[in-house]
């Protein structure tokens, strides 16, 4: 069975000496679900539908979160079933990305969100229908509030409850039985989504990988997991894992960063405008001397016929101020780096997606996802403690 490490509750690593410089860091690390309880209002998880009452439960000494109803209808943003999200509240995030570890003998939809301001406006990586399957075993394309008619992927913006499709990939859905990984992520304009269907293999291998972009893209938010018409057979979500955004590496989240292409720690800001010194096009340039002070005029005469004495040369001008670097230049991502800086045309390296080898203070273990079956047996057991069915 897959080997979690345990968290402090809400226990942020962020500037800690022990993450060296990297695009993105691990900041939070979840999988200490309450066993025998219910979720929602629990250390800063809230669900999106009040009907949907999130369980917890314990599995060979790992915690899952388990929705609780099997019910669909409705749409985004109407406190439904189209709703049911059991998100982090006390964390809002923007540019970030999460991953979750899944299981699910159910075909129909379940998924991760970022960026939720509230329920019908939110960023989601959707995977409707299993990976295999059809009406004779019973795991064929299930429901889903999307309007699919088929099994796939699909990276959605949902803004004041309208969806607007971002990517997708038919015929990709989710493993059933096992465990499995989903991630999804912004930086900049760019918004992704990964999927594993070995739970326990490194960022890079992800079989399916979507990428969108939005330039009218949300502020910060909550993040979690999401689930419709998927709580019967049974489905669960074990460890969330959230990392954010550093480009410059230098040690400001870029949520925070008044320079996020330009590396400035300390985050000055001469002219107070919000707009880091290192990147304000509008500050003087570093160590250019100002120009000369204008020679004084003579004196005029006195009345006593005496001359005025000559007026004194005015003093040099002071050093300017530190120079910029240009704003950023605001447009969209080249590529799969960020932005270009305005300054000098180049585009900022570095791997938008994010790598899960930087984050030094990961505690991962491996253990295979195959290890399903005590998994399955606790899950099993579970059952008795559903309260609701649709």
């Amino acid at each position: 069975m897959r080997s979690f490490a345990r968290a402090a509750a809400l226990a942020l690593l962020v500037g800690s000496p022990s993450l060296a410089s990297a695009a993105n860091r691990e900041v939070w690390r979840w999988s200490d679900w309450a066993a025998d309880s219910s979720l929602s209002g629990l250390d800063g998880w809230v669900s999106g539908y009040g009907a949907d009452d999130w369980y917890g439960i314990d599995s060979d000494g790992d915690r899952y979160a388990l929705p609780t109803t099997d019910d669909n209808g409705g749409a985004f943003g109407e406190g439904g079933p189209a709703d049911n999200w059991l998100v982090q509240t006390d964390l809002p995030v923007a540019q970030a990305w999460v991953s979750a570890v899944a299981y699910t003998e159910d075909d129909d939809t379940l998924g991760i969100v970022l960026g939720q301001e509230d329920a019908g406006t939110a960023y989601a990586l959707l995977l409707v229908g299993p990976t295999s399957g059809g009406g004779l075993d019973g795991l064929s394309i299930g429901s889903n509030p999307i309007g699919s008619d088929a099994r796939r992927a699909v990276l959605v913006k949902i803004d004041g409850g309208v969806v607007t499709e971002l990517a997708s990939e038919d015929g990709v859905g989710f493993p059933v039985g096992s465990l499995f990984k989903i991630a999804i992520g912004r930086n900049n304009t760019q918004v992704w989504g990964r999927i594993w269907s070995d739970a326990d293999a490194p960022f890079s291998a992800a079989e399916t990988v979507l990428v969108g972009a939005d330039s009218a893209r949300f502020g910060p938010g909550s993040f979690g997991v999401y689930a419709y018409d998927i709580g019967s057979p049974i489905t669960a979500f074990g460890e969330v894992v959230l990392y954010q955004y550093d480009d410059d590496d230098d040690g400001v989240f870029d949520d925070e960063d008044n320079c996020e292409a330009v590396a400035n720690a300390d985050q000055a800001d001469a002219d107070g405008d919000g707009i880091g010194t290192a990147c304000d096009t509008d500050e003087p340039a570093p160590g250019d001397d100002g120009a000369d002070g204008a020679d004084g005029t003579d004196g005029t005469d006195g009345t006593d016929g005496t001359d005025g004495a000559d007026g004194a040369d005015g003093a040099d001008g002071g050093d300017g101020a530190v120079d910029s670097g240009g704003a950023d230049g605001g447009g969209d991502d080249v590529g799969f780096g960020d932005a270009g800086d305005a300054s000098d045309g180049g585009a900022v390296g570095g791997d938008a997606f994010g790598d899960e080898s930087k984050a030094s203070a990961c505690g991962c273990a491996s253990g295979g996802s195959g290890a399903s079956g005590g998994l399955l047996f606790a899950l099993v057991g579970a059952l008795v403690r559903r309260r609701r069915r649709a």
